[in-house]
């Protein structure tokens, strides 16, 4: 399988078949770019649900609740789909798990409907959201078609898009973290290398108890988006993890915008290592690759080991690129 692009493959997988659809609103106008695609096609769910982030205690809150407020006030998804909408405070105790809950209440309601069709759009939605939800999703019998679907930007800001790296956290239903002991965990692990030096660093800080060695495997895109981006997370990501690799080969290419190649990647690292090992993965660059990611942790165990900002830059992303639809399941059989 490879990606598709464009809302037109969306709509002949779906078919005439009812359909749920997940998605989340943002500051970002790509946040409803499927959305409005899907309605110039007349396709629309029969059940839509989408998460609100709050970024408490950002030096942007304000300004990026703003925008958010405004998009979701005039947006179809809220006029004509009549989608729900929670809110989901991305510092709160356990955001993990406030997302896990939406999904369930989603199953529940399409489990009643009967309906066997799953869309999730992961565009906008914040890595301590989208990577236990794709994960729970796949594991639900009742969606026979999974659909994962991603806007692409127009263009990043040059500055900063993040500050206030937070400690590195854990992901819930992915493999757990070891406990430390007496002898350390032999761990391997692999970043997929995204911009900024600060998210690499607290990641590498929480790794100090484990035995980690030379096993160091980073994971870039390439062929990027923009040739410009792939320069830019060697600058920002790369040169933090040289003292930590042994040699160049270890730095292995997948391209940014097929989650099927990362996820190949990503099992073949795994298997050339000793059995023993523990693998830790930290998708730090685009959502394609984090997929993949994803998908190979449904094939072997790996640890979710991710470092979040507290702060997005109001100008994250400047304006909206393809469509992709990425299938995950078709009438019950993995489409990769």
């Amino acid at each position: 399988m490879f990606p598709l692009e464009g809302i037109q493959y969306a709509r002949d997988i779906i078919g005439s078949a009812p359909w749920v659809f997940v998605g989340c609103v943002s500051f970002e106008p790509r946040w409803e770019t499927f959305v409005a695609a899907a309605e110039a096609v007349s396709l629309r769910p029969n059940i839509s649900h989408f998460i609100f982030p709050i970024d408490d205690g950002s030096r942007w809150h304000d300004e990026c609740l703003q925008k958010q407020e405004s998009h979701w006030a005039k947006s179809p998804a809220k006029t004509t789909w009549k989608s729900t909408k929670a809110d989901l405070h991305l510092f709160s105790a356990n955001p993990s798990h406030s997302a896990l809950e939406m999904l369930e209440d989603v199953v529940r309601r399409a489990n009643v409907k009967a309906i066997k069709t799953l869309v999730i759009d992961f565009t906008t939605m914040p890595r301590i959201c989208y990577l236990p939800m794709i994960s729970r999703a796949l594991q639900q019998s009742i969606f026979e078609t999974i659909l994962v679907v991603y806007t692409k930007p127009g263009d990043y800001r040059k500055g900063p898009l993040t500050s206030e790296p937070v400690d590195a956290t854990v992901v819930p239903t992915f493999a757990p973290l070891p406990s430390p002991g007496k002898s350390k965990v032999p761990i391997g692990w692999i970043p997929i290398l995204g911009f900024g030096p600060c998210f690499a660093s607290k990641i590498t800080e929480r790794l100090t108890d484990f035995d980690m060695r030379d096993r160091v495997y980073p994971l870039i895109g390439y062929p990027a988006y923009q040739p410009t981006f792939f320069e830019r997370v060697l600058m920002d990501s790369a040169r933090v993890l040289l003292e930590l690799v042994k040699s160049p080969d270890q730095f292995t290419y997948a391209s940014a915008v097929d989650p099927y190649e990362t996820r190949e990647a990503i099992l073949r690292i795994a298997s050339s290592a000793a059995q023993d090992i523990h693998w830790i993965g930290s998708p730090m660059g685009s959502k394609p690759m984090a997929l993949g990611m994803i998908l190979a942790a449904q094939e072997r165990p790996i640890t979710m080991l991710i470092a979040r900002p507290r702060s997005y830059h109001p100008e994250y992303s400047l304006g909206t690129g393809e469509i992709q639809v990425f299938p995950i399941r078709i009438a019950g059989r993995l489409a990769y």
